[in-house]
């Protein structure tokens, strides 16, 4: 079996979606003082490596996605390494690299766009992200969930956030 680790490191510091407040960790306990060490954390729910519920974009929607027993088994991670800045990941892209075996899967998406992690104009607003009509095509494809190594699924300059209300209304997190 290979693990895909996704994790984000929160700290302070570190990038978070531009209008964002930056996470602060506060020392509680003190291990010399207090005989253990504890942090307050305090960061939108949208810091780091996170799974995007219905609700974060729908009227009403729900705190999980499509199967209500927990997402579903990650089968593919796609390699979409070319990637440029603010580049959108077609449908055309996807078809390219699909196989009949992902329907139905849990897919990732790596751009590559991950290993730029910094403080730049490039990394919090030229991120790649997900076309409309890729979002639909994975929908035809009924995945049950998408992530992706960047800031959002959709690049920054998709102001109204459709590729969020498309994937998130039919229950894909």
């Amino acid at each position: 079996m290979r693990i895909h680790d996704l994790t984000a490191e929160v700290s302070t510091h570190m990038p978070v979606w531009p209008t964002n407040p930056l996470p602060v960790i506060e020392p509680v306990g003190i291990t010399s003082r207090d005989g253990y060490a504890i942090e307050r954390i305090s960061a939108m729910t949208h810091t780091g490596t996170h799974i995007d519920a219905p609700y974060h974009f729908i009227d009403g929607g729900g705190h999980g996605g499509r199967d209500s027993r927990g997402a579903p088994c990650l089968k593919r991670v796609l390699h979409k390494a070319w990637c440029e800045g603010g580049e959108e990941i077609s449908r055309a892209d996807l078809e390219r690299v699909w196989d009949r075996r992902f329907r139905g899967s849990a897919i990732l998406i790596d751009t590559g766009w991950s290993r730029r992690r910094a403080f730049t104009k490039e990394f919090l607003y030229g991120f790649p992200g997900l076309s409309e009509d890729a979002a639909d095509f994975l929908l035809s494809q009924e995945v049950g969930m998408v992530g992706i190594d960047t800031l959002g699924i959709e690049p920054y300059s998709h102001h109204g956030f459709e590729v969020h209300k498309r994937l998130l209304s039919a229950g894909v997190s």
